[in-house]
Parts: structure tokens; sequence; C-alpha cells
């Protein structure tokens, strides 16, 4: 899910820096055990319905070095921006990247590091939420979405012919243990709603983001310390 890494592939078989290819080049959790997990780069992860590739170099010779902070596996940390947000400055960088490249026979061998800060991964990751909710409620506001935390069952199940809340399902995921609920995102949520979708006679709402209005008061000294991310059901039609 956003904000959260993966391990590190340790599984790479000999002279695969020099390969074309690989068989083993995803992830290996789980790797969470230590502070640091170290290996190479995963060349992809896979989703349920794709694959994501992190690069296309011809073999598996990009080192990779991530934080315990940003992964949850085995001990299944909440992995969110309030996580991030806590992370201290005298920990490392929940991630970061190192490949040689060798320009010439002739040179000696430059050495890249890619750092990933805790700034562009907690605001990548705070954008994906934002998007993902924004998009998954896309349908006439229900009285249950009018609370301070969206209802996932209420709010963001389409799956919902099961007769348990354990078995329903969000983009083939058991809720459970989809990425929204695992890293406690809807606890990261906060939602407001205009006059026109809390009143008997309203037709339509949708949800809409807003990244500053917690911002905002922050800034106006109003002592408003709200960190979660915005979102207000504004009125379509009456």
């Amino acid at each position: 899910g956003p904000g959260h890494l993966p391990c590190p592939d340790t599984d790479w078989p000999p002279g695969a820096a020099t390969a074309p290819s690989v068989s083993r080049d995803g992830p290996n959790p789980p790797c969470g055990s230590a502070d640091v997990a170290a290996g190479r780069l995963p060349r992809h992860i896979n989703f349920s319905r794709q694959r994501y590739a992190f690069h296309t170099q011809p073999g598996q010779h990009i080192s990779y070095r991530v934080s315990s902070d940003v992964i949850n596996n085995p001990l299944n940390r909440a992995v969110n921006d309030q996580r991030l947000q806590s992370m201290t400055r005298e920990q490392p960088l929940p991630a970061w990247i190192e490949y040689a490249e060798d320009r010439s026979r002739n040179r000696s061998t430059l050495f890249m590091r890619v750092p990933v800060t805790r700034q562009s991964l907690m605001s990548g990751a705070r954008v994906a939420v934002a998007a993902w909710v924004t998009e998954r409620v896309m349908r006439p506001v229900v009285r249950d979405c009018l609370g301070e935390t969206l209802t996932f069952a209420s709010c963001m199940v389409a799956d919902q012919s099961a007769s348990t809340d354990d078995r329903l399902l969000v983009e083939g995921v058991p809720w459970k243990l989809h990425w929204y609920v695992r890293n406690h995102w809807h606890e990261r949520i906060s939602v407001a709603a205009a006059t026109g979708c809390i009143a008997p006679d309203f037709v339509t709402c949708r949800l809409i983001h807003e990244p500053y209005r917690h911002g905002a008061a922050q800034a106006t000294g109003s002592g408003n310390d709200d960190t979660r991310l915005s979102f207000i059901w504004q009125s379509l039609s009456r």
C-alpha cells in the first residue's frame, strides 16, 4: 500500500548482475526482523491486477536497503503517514538505492546513490491514498459515510454479497488484509459534510479531497494539530 516499501530481493542467483534476465527477481519477505533489510532492488512486484516494474536493468545489480519502519512483514506494522512523521532524524532514511555505472572500460565505476526521504515518501503516500479514496467513493452519499472516518464496510466495499464482514472483498483482497485497513489508513481520514449533504432532502453528494483544510487552520494559529487527510462531502444537486 502507499508508504509501504517492499522487502529486498535476496535470492538472486550467482552471475545475475550480468545475466540478461533472472527468474527470481521479486521481493523476498519476511524481512522486518532487523532494523534494516538489505539486498537487491526488486525488478518488480505483483498486485492482484497488475505487475509494477521498479527497473528494467539487464540484471539484479542495484543495491537496496530499506528501514523496517516502512515495511510490515513479518511484524505487521501500521505503515502510514503518521508512522513516517514519527520517524526521528537519528533513524536512517526509509530507503536508499545504490547502483554502479561503468561508463567505459578506461574509467572507474561510478556509484550512484538515490535516497528515499521521509518527506517525499509521506507526500507521495498521502496523494496516492487521497486519489484512491475519492475514486473509490464515486456514488451518492449514504448516511453511514458522514462520520469522522470512512466506515470501510459501508462506504468503500464494492463486493458486499458476503454474509459476514470477514468475507468482504476489496479489489479481490479480504478487507482486513487490504492495505487501507492493514496499514490503518482509515484512521488517518477526517470527513466533514456540507450543509446540503446532511439535509433531509439531499439528492447527490460527492467526496472531495481538501488537502489544505487542516494546514490552513495551523497557519492561522487556531491550534488545530489534526494531520489526517481531509475530505468533505459536497452537494452536487438538490
